[in-house]
């Protein structure tokens, strides 16, 4: 086991403050296409032991938001731990892994499709509607 932990690709997807045009699930896969094709052509299902996601469910609008997110990234059916948090809190979760011993590649992805939701009153409507 090697002593080193590097990032050896990255993508994202550009900001705006709508996107009627495209879903969140969209942008993940735009995200995660470039940082496969960054990392040489790694391919999600060979060449990965893991994958980490990072959402805070509070401001997305959504519950249990990981159930959403394996698909778009490639993470189906594999090795996936959800993180409440943003992406500086995966990308510790993912050295942590690698760290083990028990994985050697790990995918770290992190998001947030807050223009869903116009207003901070919103999200916080939205949020008490869930538990009511």
């Amino acid at each position: 086991m090697s002593e080193e932990v590097a990032i050896v690709g990255i993508g994202c997807t550009g900001f705006k403050p709508i996107t009627p045009d495209i879903s969140y699930k969209e942008l993940m896969f735009e995200a995660a296409t470039r940082a496969y094709e960054d990392a040489g052509g790694i391919s999600p299902r060979k060449d990965i032991d893991g994958f980490v996601t990072c959402a805070e469910d509070y401001w997305e609008g959504h519950s249990i938001f990981d159930e959403f997110v394996p698909d778009q990234i490639g993470a189906t059916l594999r090795h996936l731990f959800t993180v409440s948090g943003d992406g500086l809190i995966g990308l510790a979760t993912g050295y942590m892994l690698i760290k083990t011993g028990q994985l050697n590649t790990v995918v770290v992805e992190a998001h947030s499709k807050l223009s869903d939701v116009a207003t901070f009153a919103g999200i916080v409507n939205r949020h008490c509607e869930l538990w009511t």
